[in-house]
């Protein structure tokens, strides 16, 4: 008996110190796939949302810009004077992927060709060109947001 309690003990432990996931830093924001975390600035205002990635020559591997918008919409992303080619994801209210534009360019000269999701989003996920395809995100997969308020 007192072997099951010291075990129960041990595995909630684990389970509530983060000992059997990434180790991320309570200071930051951050997407989850699975065990992987992207760790994400947020856009959350129209000036934040205009701006975006525009003018950045590199964004780390393992970051990203979450927008968050106040309700669901096909919202329209374009890469006016965006550096670098990104990812960009979709995502609906229960933060399922509804649309994924892989591997979108940068805008080199106007006009520059716009994207849209076919599905209503809430969110939209920009990280690296080529990405979302290194962790497997597909349709329909669940991201889980670590977002401190």
């Amino acid at each position: 008996m007192k072997n099951n309690r010291l075990i129960t003990l041990i595995l909630f432990s684990i389970y509530f110190l983060g000992c059997g996931g990434p180790r991320l830093d309570p200071t930051h924001n951050y997407v989850c796939l699975r065990n992987h975390c992207i760790d994400v600035e947020l856009a959350k205002t129209e000036n934040e949302h205009a701006k975006g990635l525009q003018g950045r020559s590199t964004l780390g591997k393992d970051h990203g810009m979450l927008f968050i918008f106040t309700k669901p919409g096909a919202y329209t992303f374009w890469m006016k004077d965006t550096l670098i080619d990104l990812d960009i994801v979709w995502l609906d209210y229960a933060r399922r992927v509804v649309y994924i534009s892989p591997n979108t360019p940068s805008c080199k000269e106007e006009p520059c060709p716009t994207y849209t999701p076919d599905g209503r989003a809430v969110y939209v996920l920009e990280i690296n060109s080529g990405y979302a395809s290194q962790l497997g995100m597909k349709l329909g997969d669940t991201l889980e947001f670590r977002l401190r308020q």
